[in-house]
């Protein structure tokens, strides 16, 4: 189709110059008349040809970035938590979305457009050389200065293509990060500051944008220029050639239009030239995602979690996030079946890092982690998650229905397994109350919800997929008084019968703990009950004083029998 396009656009100065030679002179109206349904002829011909080919090229367009799309996000996915805190979402967005668009661009309208016009000037060239040497002699010189002007034009263009495109990540960036934190621009007042960040990329974004234009409006007009000079020396030429009687008129009027016609497609080789360096560009951007190898994924020998006691071993384990900064050092403990392990310690001591690394969120650097006497980098991703249930204080809802939310982890769940996560979370009475139910849509990041009732929502999320392991970090931080109590008897019938690992911010949770782990500099200070800690730990009774003094008064120890909870609550989901 490609070649039939090129060459249709060839028909309309041939059959002029039969015209003009033939059949004008002789005053020949029939002939005249069958050019003109030829022509006729020819531009429908040409009319559903180009109509084939943009359809084909669209189509193909968007079935090749459908693919980079979703091989770019699917690759993204597989990426360890250590790649995102290196990596700017927006900078990832950018790639996914508007680098692939770039390919695209390039693929489906530049480059169809230079093979066409390539066909097109080989056409013309055929043509010319057949026609009269000095004219295909003509175009030929045209050329070296056609890539002279390339040259140049590449040269100054790349450099701010690059910057363009990078500008246009930090651009992103910017805004997902101010749309993200919308309420906290409006919380103190920093609209202003936020407009101005945004505002300096923008400018910084259009004035490389000018530059990428200024190149382009420079160099462009050079090659409409030489080819003006040529058509000159064509008609130079050809009128010479008309005056000692060795060309004819029609055929110098036919090669002055296919003259003409090498304007359009030489002009746009320093357009196709700039779309194929933004490609190249973007390629580079979106290879340099895909070529990098996740950090943490499974092993030939991984497999699959069957049956699961509970058993999680820490041993010897080491890690960091650079080698300067040292989080974890030689941490061993053992947590048993079912028992419910607090983590206590001030700020910055590993309590999250040493949860997030139960899960394979990170990879220990030394040592190993164990569940099951089986090393965790011997199980399947997959497998390892499912048996995990983790619920952290910051939090994410999906802009969806609560069902969504619940399901999330367990599409499979029945109705009966959702209401009875909601029940455990304390959440059914206020889902009974809504118009919609489980059905009501919650907002981007819950933003509908409050804050106890978005915590409560993820605490059932965990829930329902009825995992042997939870990891909390207190779940009840958000929640209100009226709830808390209610709440904290729930996630108490939710922990039975499960290996639980809690970082502590409250008292119940130091009370309730089967023991606790003080962290203090990376490193496990003590291990022990409250009441074993406060006499024997220096450490532990001076963190205690200070952290929890103030909340002493509102201590309440509760009967075993708060503990018990309903066993046919867990088996239901």
């Amino acid at each position: 189709m490609l070649v039939i396009s090129s060459f249709i656009i060839l028909v309309p100065p041939f059959l002029l110059a039969v015209a003009v030679d033939e059949f004008i002179p002789l005053n020949n109206l029939t002939g005249i008349g069958i050019l003109c349904l030829v022509l006729i002829g020819v531009g429908i011909t040409g009319a559903f040809v180009s109509y084939l080919l943009k359809y084909w090229t669209d189509y193909i367009g968007r079935v090749i970035i459908r693919e980079i799309r979703l091989e770019l996000f699917i690759h993204v996915n597989r990426f360890s938590f250590g790649f995102f805190d290196e990596t700017r979402t927006g900078d990832i967005i950018s790639r996914i979305i508007s680098d692939s668009q770039q390919v695209m661009n390039f693929l489906t309208n530049s480059l169809i457009n230079l093979l066409r016009n390539v066909v097109l000037l080989i056409g013309i060239l055929l043509i010319m050389i057949t026609w009269n040497i000095y004219f295909f002699l003509i175009v030929l010189l045209l050329f070296p200065l056609i890539l002279i002007n390339l040259y140049l034009y590449v040269k100054k263009v790349t450099p701010s293509n690059r910057l363009t495109m990078e500008i246009n990540s930090k651009l992103t960036s910017a805004t997902h990060n101010t749309l993200g934190g919308l309420r906290e621009v409006k919380l103190y007042a920093r609209e202003e500051y936020v407009g101005d960040i945004f505002n300096k990329l923008n400018q910084e974004y259009y004035d490389a944008v000018k530059i990428s234009t200024k190149y382009q409006a420079f160099y462009q007009p050079f090659i409409p220029l030489i080819v003006s000079l040529s058509t000159s020396l064509i008609i130079l030429f050809g009128g010479l050639a008309i005056i000692n009687g060795s060309f004819s008129i029609g055929i110098l009027i036919a090669s002055l239009g296919y003259f003409a016609m090498l304007t359009k497609p030489l002009s746009s080789i320093t357009t196709f030239v700039s779309a194929a360096n933004l490609a190249k560009i973007a390629t580079k951007r979106i290879f340099a995602i895909l070529d990098k190898v996740p950090k943490i994924s499974d092993s030939a020998e991984a497999i699959e979690l069957k049956k699961l006691d509970g058993k999680i071993e820490y041993k010897n384990v080491n890690f960091h996030y650079n080698e300067k900064n040292k989080i974890l050092s030689n941490i061993n403990l053992t947590i048993k079946p079912g028992e419910v392990v607090a983590f206590v310690g001030p700020s910055g001591v590993g309590k999250t890092t040493m949860l997030h690394l139960l899960p394979r969120f990170y990879d220990v650097v030394d040592g190993e982690i164990c569940i099951d006497d089986i090393n965790i980098k011997h199980i399947k991703l997959n497998s390892l998650r499912k048996k995990v249930g983790i619920s952290m204080q910051d939090i994410f809802l999906f802009d969806g229905s609560i069902r969504e939310n619940i399901v999330f982890g367990r599409e499979d769940a029945t109705i009966e397994q959702i209401q009875n996560a909601a029940r455990i979370a304390q959440l059914d009475e206020f889902i009974s109350s809504l118009p919609d139910n489980y059905d009501t849509i919650i907002g981007e990041r819950g933003v509908k919800l409050s804050g106890g009732q978005a915590q409560r929502l993820t605490l059932a999320r965990v829930l329902v997929t009825d995992p042997k392991i939870l990891i909390l970090d207190e779940p009840t931080a958000n929640v209100d008084a009226a709830t808390d109590e209610r709440l904290i008897n729930a996630v108490k019938r939710a922990m039975k019968g499960r290996s639980t690992l809690i970082i502590a911010h409250r008292l119940w949770t130091i009370y309730h703990a089967d023991k606790i782990v003080v962290l203090r500099d990376g490193n496990i200070e003590a291990i022990g009950t409250h009441d074993d800690l406060i006499q024997n730990s220096s450490f532990y009774q001076e963190f205690f004083a200070t952290q929890f003094s103030r909340n002493i008064g509102n201590i309440q120890k509760k009967s075993d029998k708060d503990l018990q909870g309903t066993e046919n609550n867990r088996r239901a989901i």
